[in-house]
This record gives C-alpha cells, structure tokens and sequence, in this order.
C-alpha cells in the first residue's frame, strides 16, 4: 500500500478489504493487516472480503479462510453476481459448497469476536 491510501484508511472507522488476491499471494493481505494494526486498527474492526461462489475454488476459499483466524480478522462472504446467503444460486460451487462456506465463515466471525465459540455446550457425565 502508498502511504496515500493508508492515509485514506486512517481515517475510516472500520476497515475493510477484499481478498481477492491468489493463496500464494498471503503475504500482501497479511503485510497490508500488520500495518493496519500498527495504525492502532483492532482486527474486530477489520473485515475482508471475499467472493465466493464463484471461479475461485471452494478449497482455496476454505484455505483463505483458515489464514483469517490465524490473523484473527473477520471474513465477509460476498456472493458471486450479488445473490445473498439464503437463496444462493449454485454458480461454481455446488450447494452444499455455499452453504457449508457459510456456516464456517458464520463461526469463523463468531470465534474472532468473541475469542471462544459461544455456541460450543461440553456436556459432563
């Protein structure tokens, strides 16, 4: 990033980026997070943007989104030609893709926020 954009950045509240970048291409997400952190962003106020459903495959999506919670930043999923969740029209992926990707992108926030899985019960016996 130009130190111009990240002057642009400073000054929005939350902070949002699209990762539309390959896999092999991590290191630009993740130096353009270091120095949003180092600007004094909380990644809770960070999300990324991803598009899924469509030409990028689901195991890369899946893979993008396991780097997310290692950086512990939330993920957006955007639908391929702007369907939303709920009445997604398989495209590239096959139905079962989309709406497991959406559950993982749904507990991957709620991990990030909350530090735990607020909906994990252990049970004892």
């Amino acid at each position: 990033m130009s130190d111009g954009v990240m002057d642009t950045l400073l000054y929005k509240e939350n902070v949002k980026l699209d990762l539309q970048v390959l896999a092999d291409d991590q290191m630009i997400i993740k130096n353009a997070i270091y120095m949003l952190r180092k600007a004094g962003y909380q990644m809770k106020a960070t999300q990324i943007f991803m598009l899924v459903n469509g030409k990028v495959p689901f195991s890369e999506c899946k893979m993008k989104l396991d780097l997310m919670k290692v950086w512990n930043v939330q993920v957006s999923d955007c639908w391929f030609d702007n369907q939303i969740r709920g009445s997604v029209i398989p495209e590239y992926w096959t139905n079962e893709e989309c709406k497991e990707f959406g559950k993982l992108c749904r507990k991957h926030n709620q991990i990030v926020n909350f530090g735990v899985d607020p909906e994990w019960k252990v049970t004892t016996k």
